[in-house]
């Protein structure tokens, strides 16, 4: 039974013993309240940012929740059905995920180390400091990092184990999934990778240990990484100029929006901010010609994102006109030139039921014309996620939620696309970052990120967990 509608997709709720339910909602500026009956939902927070996974505390007013930090970590905030517009009592200023109530504690993440943290829920308040419950604790989401963690009121503790290694390493594959030769290992997480244009080169975002993200290139002869970025605040969202001569990326270093940035590919120079206009952008694809760069971005007007093109030639930096390309009512993001810089391909949900799936599309880049649906996701039961041109045009890889790397067979005519043979190719992506995968020029080989302990993730049970913090 449905009880409301959702302007997009669901970002965690908690339902209280008298009926309650609040849940956050992706690219909203609040948390939402609603009773479990049915109706039109009210906010539940005021609108101070990015806010989602809330989790009631035993008096079932009150709710913990988590926000956007203003650099690296997620910070725990607690709010109040009884006082939704005032501003939310910041209680963990830098957590590594969101938290979870349970038997005096707030859990949560510290890296990939699962923390207890004592918290007296009358005064809403820390009472000590963090101790540690479990390492390697896997999460599942890029920007949220949902935790493999559950919880019983009554001492009960299930965790995953086998999670965040600190170290991954770039493997090439056929297109059957045959390991064909492997980098060195990174000294940290790789979050996502982007091929020079002659797939000789790989621009790689990198995690640290101490949670800090910035851009490498690694040579694929030598395997040897060069460091690209080097701010404290995040770098990523590579994206590279169709003469391997410039990278362009995403970054939230002039504040807290993500705005867009570039710099030479040889390391030379300094970092050149392109673009801002105060809301999230994400950096994905130049056309071969060099003039467009397109983005998506969040819409001005209401919640959801819109695929964008900013004009790259002769511009004022930090002042170009940008043109929509791909936008309407539903989310449309992840913009990718075809080769010959007269199509786009990107991600839609307007085919889905749930409006959290996606399916992958092309249209024309003048934007006059049709488009057409490559993957089959209709119901959602694929759900394409990122997706790559090969260089003759002639195919569109695409993964999926569940890790499979799949490739349709594409071809123009009459300036109409047509769709062929659609198949899976192998599976195995991890699909809890950004882009772990790219495609080699001529389609037969797959750049893959792999953390080698991905397999082996066991549960784990404890009995009496807070007894076990006394020790």
């Amino acid at each position: 039974m449905a009880i409301t509608d959702l302007a997009n997709a669901l970002r965690g709720g908690s339902w209280n013993v008298t009926g309650t339910i609040v849940f956050g909602v992706n690219n909203t500026q609040t948390l939402w309240q609603l009773p479990a009956s049915g109706g039109k939902a009210s906010p539940a927070t005021a609108h101070v940012g990015s806010q989602r996974h809330p989790w009631f505390l035993p008096d079932g007013r009150h709710f913990i929740f988590s926000g956007n930090g203003p650099e690296n970590g997620i910070p725990v905030l607690v709010g109040s059905l009884d006082e939704p517009g005032k501003p939310a009592k910041l209680l963990v200023p830098e957590a590594g995920s969101p938290a979870i109530y349970a038997q005096g504690h707030l859990l949560y993440l510290r890296d990939d180390t699962l923390v207890a943290q004592p918290f007296n829920p009358q005064r809403l308040e820390t009472t000590g400091d963090p101790i540690q419950l479990a390492d390697r604790v896997p999460t599942y989401t890029s920007g949220s990092r949902i935790h493999a963690t559950a919880v019983t009121p009554h001492g009960l503790l299930l965790h995953q184990g086998g999670g965040a290694p600190g170290r991954s390493r770039l493997v090439w594959k056929d297109r059957q999934g045959k390991a064909l030769t492997t980098f060195g290992e990174v000294a940290g997480e790789i979050r996502g990778i982007a091929l020079s244009p002659d797939s000789k080169r790989v621009a790689v975002h990198i995690r640290d240990r101490s949670d800090n993200e910035d851009l490498w290139i690694y040579d694929d002869s030598s395997g040897l990484p060069t460091r690209f970025t080097f701010h404290p605040k995040r770098d990523r969202e590579e994206v590279w100029s169709p003469d391997g001569t410039m990278l362009y990326f995403t970054s939230n270093r002039n504040g807290s929006s993500q705005d867009l940035y570039r710099k030479a590919a040889n390391g030379t120079g300094t970092e050149e901010m392109i673009f801002a206009d105060g809301f999230d952008k994400v950096a994905n694809s130049v056309s071969p010609d060099g003039k467009w760069l397109l983005y998506t971005n969040n819409r001005r007007s209401k919640v959801g994102t819109d695929v964008m093109a900013l004009p790259l030639a002769g511009i004022v930096p930090g002042k170009p006109e940008p043109r929509k390309v791909a936008a309407g009512e539903f989310n449309t993001w992840h913009g990718q030139f075809s080769p010959d810089g007269q199509w786009v391909a990107y991600q839609s949900n307007e085919a889905s039921i749930d409006t959290s799936r996606s399916s992958v599309y092309i249209q024309p880049f003048s934007g006059t014309g049709g488009k057409k649906q490559i993957s089959a996701g209709s119901t959602g039961a694929d759900d394409a996620r990122n997706c790559r041109w090969r260089r003759d045009g002639k195919e569109i890889f695409f993964s999926t939620r569940n890790g499979n790397l799949m490739a349709a067979e594409v071809s123009i005519r009459n300036g109409t696309i047509e769709v062929g043979k659609v198949q899976k190719l192998f599976d195995g992506l991890i699909m809890d970052r950004y882009i772990t995968w790219d495609v080699s020029a001529d389609g037969q080989r797959i750049l893959v990120v792999d953390d080698g302990t991905r397999a082996a993730r066991p549960l784990t049970l404890v009995q009496n967990w807070v007894d076990g913090l006394k020790k």
